[in-house]
């Protein structure tokens, strides 16, 4: 008696099914075999990690670290001046002066500053131009380590009076941020940095490559009344995210490399000032920090 044609099918059915679990089979055990290829590859090769270890930390680097900031003060300099609560940030006299700073010569040239640091780099001992600034402190701590997550820090910017002589800045990882909408670093690669890309080394510097000098470059226009100033500090990946206002944020890629990792490979701090010269009769700037 012939089999019956139901039998025949199932037959066919199971014999289509195990020629497709095998090509599948096939097709896993060649993509393994590339994925092991990969890491070990990526084992060879000067600072890549194998690829286990590349998701393991990709979770890292979009935490977001909760917490407040706030302004503290050098006890020692009583002129510099923050509110009870420490949010605000109050314009004051610059006793012992910032220096002539680079911002108000931006007519001048907009390459090399590396003789017209800012005074503020000085921290080398207690009576440092530094200590005149007031310190953005996170969660009561100075100091933010390395692959510690990513902080959000909100400052509104206000001024009443149009006296040209006031400034004020937020320093972040010994990069500038000042009122007239420059910024200032030094080892900062500009040309990459404003046009989104991640440099990987120093740029090019009086003909010579490795020779960090300061650098300024405007970055936005300048601060108004009114202002908010936004930024976000990625720690996993030395990149600081800047916004003025409603303006397009501008993504500075690694730039933590080269403006503060190469002197302090452990940490960062941030700092701010608002005020003016001795000498300016008229002072009404302020910082505050908002939530």
């Amino acid at each position: 008696m012939p089999p019956r044609k139901s039998t025949k099918r199932k037959h066919d059915i199971v014999e289509a099914e195990g020629s497709v679990n095998e090509q599948i089979l096939t097709v896993l055990r060649s993509i393994d075999a590339r994925l092991g290829r990969i890491e070990r590859q990526g084992q060879q090769l000067g600072g890549r990690q194998p690829l286990s270890r590349l998701r393991d930390a990709s979770s890292t680097t979009t935490s977001i670290v909760t917490g407040s900031w706030k302004f503290k003060t050098n006890t020692k300099y009583s002129f510099v001046k923050v509110d009870e609560e420490g949010l605000v940030l109050i314009g004051y006299h610059f006793n012992n002066p910032l220096g002539s700073h680079p911002a108000r010569h931006h007519n001048q040239s907009l390459t090399s500053f590396d003789s017209m640091a800012p005074k503020w780099v000085n921290d080398s001992n207690s009576s440092g131009t530094r200590n005149v600034l007031a310190q953005l402190v996170f969660n009561d701590k100075a100091e933010l380590n390395h692959k510690s997550g990513i902080y959000t820090l909100t400052i509104k910017y206000n001024v009443l009076s149009r006296s040209s002589n006031q400034d004020a800045a937020i320093i972040i990882g010994e990069m500038e941020f000042h009122s007239s909408g420059y910024a200032l670093a030094e080892g900062a690669d500009w040309d990459r940095l404003l046009n989104n890309y991640r440099p990987t080394q120093l740029p090019y510097s009086r003909g010579a490559r490795g020779v960090a000098t300061w650098q300024i470059r405007k970055i936005s226009e300048q601060w108004v009344d009114g202002d908010e100033l936004k930024f976000k500090i990625d720690t996993n990946e030395n990149t600081i995210v800047f916004q003025k206002g409603n303006t397009p944020a501008k993504t500075f890629w690694n730039v933590l490399a080269f403006t503060n990792n190469v002197k302090y490979p452990e940490y960062l701090r941030a700092f701010a000032y608002c005020g003016a010269t001795d000498g300016t009769k008229e002072i009404d700037v302020k910082l505050t920090i908002t939530p």
